[in-house]
């Protein structure tokens, strides 16, 4: 049995033989759109969120501003290890 999805934005979507075919034709089980899910929460947790991503990009933004501001010296960050992970104390800028 061939049954199209008619939901707007799923055009080409269907469902044949207990299976949800995409436009191109792979198949998809009921199990596996749930490991997908899943899988996109775990790497997700792994490799940051997304207003964490926006941080750490705006971080390393403000790193690349001052390195360029520093003409012949070195930054100079001072850190404390917290259970949480690595937190910056302090930035210095090192003349030669």
């Amino acid at each position: 049995m061939d049954l199209q999805v008619t939901v707007s934005g799923w055009e080409g979507w269907r469902f044949e033989h207990g299976y949800l075919l995409d436009p191109a034709g792979n198949r998809y089980l009921p199990g596996d759109l749930q490991a997908s899910f899943y899988a996109r929460r775990a790497w997700e947790a792994r490799a940051g969120y997304p207003g964490e991503l926006r941080f750490l990009r705006q971080r390393l933004d403000d790193l690349i501003r001052q390195a360029e501001a520093v003409t012949g010296g070195y930054i100079l960050e001072v850190r404390r290890e917290t259970s949480q992970g690595s937190r910056l104390v302090q930035s210095l800028i090192l003349p030669f």
